[in-house]
């Protein structure tokens, strides 16, 4: 009764929604409403993804940036419910490239988690660690305290994946002490998961297990299937080891039937080819079964074209990455060179300001003559200076071409040099010097 009840709502949801798309005068709410509506498709990706592709669509005709950030976040985040991570990560990382463009710092923390979560699906640990970090300082530089527990409880996680169980501990604590501070039931429920996973690996087997049955509990009380699927698929994990077949089967299955109202194809795949190793041998009917539903999702999830696009991908967002930071460290010292520059250019006047105003002491006239030297051969230096790089560029680093330019200047400024070194010696030797006053 509940079921249908819920069903009625969400229907009645999705044709206000629909409705408000086709009265909607104003651009920005017709973008959001789409997006929206996209949401409660997570079982009809096809509709999901129209409905965000309409919205992106709206939004580039309209040069909403922003809102195409956020479509192509949810393009990602749909694709990878469908198990299609070239198309996931490739939207992910163009979504993140213009949160970067943008500013947008605060919206690249979903991204970073998604990206985090693809990785781990692909098994890849020091990836997802990677991107997950970044999420978690984001959310601290934010004080954003829902997402950084989150982002704690998702560490503990890959952590126990990569089988570092004293990291997870670590951020399973930090995440647990700051569910409890927020009071919110369901990020105390994701913290208690981990710390359930953690405490298996740690071999504390009774104090995981109370943990993880009791964040199962929670989570599907809530509706938040996405979680009671990760908790009751570690729970089946366990009791597959210990070889509990009987109690394996019931978790399996629930963790099944959750990923199927999720619609996250990966945690399907990987659900029907436990539960065929489960019954293979007791039920042989139930485990050919499984078995083909098992094979069918891999080959769709893993087939060589797709691994070989996300491996392009990656390696192309590699690249990029790295280009982006040689262009960092190349901006930071043009800016170095530059500040260099702008400093000479203002030491190279007030030194010759001083000579001037020493020739007016008794200084020895010789020492005058000389900083005034000294004085011209760095403004000439200088000039030289500054005109190297435009002779490089414009002969393409050509040695040849760079000695003819160089040769033509200095023909110029040699001569010019001279002249100015003997008149500026006429100027200061005509400097009068300071006469003291009469007793």
């Amino acid at each position: 009764m509940s079921l249908t009840l819920t069903v009625y709502a969400q229907q009645k949801q999705i044709d206000s929604l629909r409705q408000l798309i086709n009265t909607s005068n104003i651009d920005s709410l017709e973008i959001n409403y789409n997006y929206q509506l996209s949401q409660f498709y997570s079982d009809k990706p096809d509709s999901a993804l129209k409905y965000i592709g309409n919205g992106i669509r709206l939004a580039r005709s309209k040069n909403y940036k922003s809102k195409v950030a956020t479509g192509l976040y949810l393009y990602g985040y749909t694709y990878n419910l469908l198990g299609n991570y070239p198309a996931a990560i490739k939207n992910l990382f163009e979504s993140l490239q213009l949160c970067n463009e943008l500013n947008q710092r605060r919206f690249s923390i979903n991204c970073y988690t998604m990206l985090a979560s693809i990785y781990d699906d692909q098994k890849d640990e020091e990836k997802a660690i990677h991107y997950l970090q970044q999420a978690i300082a984001l959310s601290r530089e934010f004080k954003l305290d829902k997402a950084l527990a989150q982002g704690y409880s998702s560490a503990a996680f890959y952590y126990n994946r990569a089988n570092k169980p004293q990291m997870a501990f670590k951020y399973a604590n930090l995440a647990n002490v700051l569910a409890a501070r927020l009071n919110d039931e369901l990020i105390t429920a994701y913290a208690q998961l981990n710390l359930g996973n953690t405490y298996l690996l740690l071999k504390q087997y009774d104090t995981g297990l109370a943990f993880l049955k009791t964040s199962v509990a929670t989570t599907t009380r809530l509706g938040e299937h996405y979680r009671a699927m990760m908790a009751n698929m570690l729970i089946a994990d366990h009791y597959i080891a210990v070889h509990q077949t009987d109690s394996a089967k019931v978790y399996c299955i629930n963790a099944l039937n959750d990923a199927k109202i999720v619609g996250y194809t990966f945690q399907i795949m990987d659900s029907t080819e436990k539960l065929a190793a489960l019954y293979d041998g007791y039920d042989q009917a139930k485990a050919t079964a499984y078995y083909k539903q098992a094979l069918a999702l891999n080959k769709q999830l893993f087939d060589t074209e797709k691994t070989r696009e996300f491996q392009n991908l990656t390696i192309a967002e590699e690249q990029r990455r790295r280009e982006l930071e040689e262009q960092k460290l190349k901006e930071e010292e043009e800016r170095k060179t530059n500040l260099q520059l702008v400093a000479i250019a203002l030491f190279i006047p007030i030194f010759l300001m001083i000579v001037f105003l020493l020739s007016r002491t008794k200084m020895h006239r010789k020492l005058i003559d000389f900083m005034g030297v000294l004085s011209l051969m760095l403004l000439f230096e200088f000039i030289t200076l500054l005109l190297h790089p435009l002779i490089e560029r414009l002969t393409h680093h050509t040695p040849v071409f760079e000695l003819i330019i160089l040769v033509a200047i200095a023909a110029f400024l040699v001569p010019l040099h001279h002249s100015l070194t003997h008149w500026l010696k006429n100027k200061l030797s005509h400097q009068p010097a300071a006469h003291k006053l009469p007793q």
